[in-house]
């Protein structure tokens, strides 16, 4: 969740962050570009730019295109106007991070940290150093996770199976 851009940073945002195929050229805003005729004139503008009729070339930098407009705008906003990412244990519980440190990878896991660091160290846990710690993708527990519930289930299964009366076995003697 990010903090919310009054109406003046919005406005300073659509302004400067658009579409250009050069500076002479008009400008086009990423709504526009749901219009099949301006797609249209936009990727023959990119086609004639690399000189190609590879569409692969083309599609690759239209992507990388829209991948900007995307991105590069709420990256701008959060150093330009000091608005910041809101991480607090309540959007935690709902899910929205998915990065873990150390500890808190330990805790998901129900692990010991020593245990966890030595499995980033023998990349069997992918994490990323941020320059102080590691963090850590917590999607990628996900099939452990269903595995150990599972397993759960199964033992809990087998435990509540009722053991069946005993046979009456006959003394020979």
């Amino acid at each position: 969740m990010v903090n919310r851009l009054l109406d003046s940073e919005l406005t300073y945002l659509v302004d400067h962050f658009r579409v250009v195929y050069h500076t002479n050229q008009p400008k086009i805003r990423i709504e526009q570009l749901l219009d099949n005729a301006t797609l249209y004139a936009y990727i023959n503008n990119l086609k004639a730019d690399f000189q190609t009729d590879n569409m692969f070339i083309v599609a690759s930098q239209f992507m990388k295109r829209i991948g900007y407009l995307l991105v590069v705008p709420a990256l701008y906003s959060m150093t330009r106007f000091e608005k910041k990412l809101i991480i607090s244990p309540s959007s935690k519980r709902e899910g929205i991070c998915v990065y873990l440190t150390i500890k808190e990878t330990a805790e998901y896991l129900s692990m010991k940290e020593t245990t966890i660091k030595q499995m980033i160290m023998e990349k069997k846990i992918r994490a990323v150093h941020d320059g102080n710690q590691y963090v850590i993708y917590k999607d990628q527990f996900n099939t452990h996770i269903d595995q150990i519930e599972k397993y759960q289930k199964l033992i809990q299964d087998y435990l509540n199976e009722p053991i069946p009366e005993d046979l009456d076995v006959k003394d020979e003697d």
